[in-house]
């Protein structure tokens, strides 16, 4: 059997006018069947006539960046937690231990709250100076208060209570484009989601 070598002359773009200037060999084709997972205990068999003709198979160098990532990932948490004085636990929860019965991040809570604090009372002070002369009074009660992170979001009640509150909003007798807002700005779903729930 004489070796044959075939590429596929993919030099040019598809295009309607000349069709075929894209279709594979018949080496690529035959060589088609041998990838892919379904394939992976395959064996190929290739016979040569004599030296010159045997062909070589060059290893194909490729850059395993799946640690290069965990690196970076694990140093941008790091930052986050040192840069912003976040507790860890509300950062990365897989990373805490899932026999507690949620006290750690209860405690990372009430430590965020009182490390947000100071920055939470000078944000109320200069919203109710830059807004004591807005030509609205768009805040009546002259509350400005940022409110602290609540303890129960710790608790899986949560999850199951803004299910609930989904689901009266999908009943509910409003406009789609409505339902379709709310749960992009208020439950943080992507607009196609939130499209697909409303249909």
């Amino acid at each position: 059997m004489q070796a044959r070598r075939e590429e596929a002359d993919n030099s040019r773009p598809d295009n309607d006018e000349l069709p075929y200037t894209n279709m594979p060999s018949q080496l690529e084709k035959d060589l088609g069947s041998f990838q892919g997972a379904k394939s992976a205990q395959k064996i190929i068999v290739i016979e040569y006539e004599d030296e010159t003709s045997k062909p070589e198979f060059k290893p194909y160098s490729i850059q395993n960046n799946d640690k290069l990532f965990e690196t970076t990932e694990k140093s941008v948490e790091a930052r986050i937690i040192k840069g912003f004085s976040i507790p860890k636990e509300l950062i990365n929860s897989e990373g805490t231990s899932g026999l507690s019965n949620g006290g750690e991040k209860k405690a990372a809570i009430t430590e965020f709250n009182d490390n947000t604090a100071p920055d939470r009372l000078e944000l109320l002070e200069t919203f109710a100076e830059i807004f004591s002369h807005y030509y609205l009074n768009i805040n009546p009660g002259g509350n400005w208060n940022i409110l602290p992170v609540p303890a129960n979001v710790a608790d899986d009640i949560t999850g199951i209570k803004a299910g609930a509150s989904i689901n009266q909003l999908l009943l509910a007798e409003i406009q789609p484009e409505n339902k379709v807002a709310t749960l992009m700005y208020v439950y943080g779903f992507k607009q196609a989601e939130a499209e697909a729930m409303c249909l």
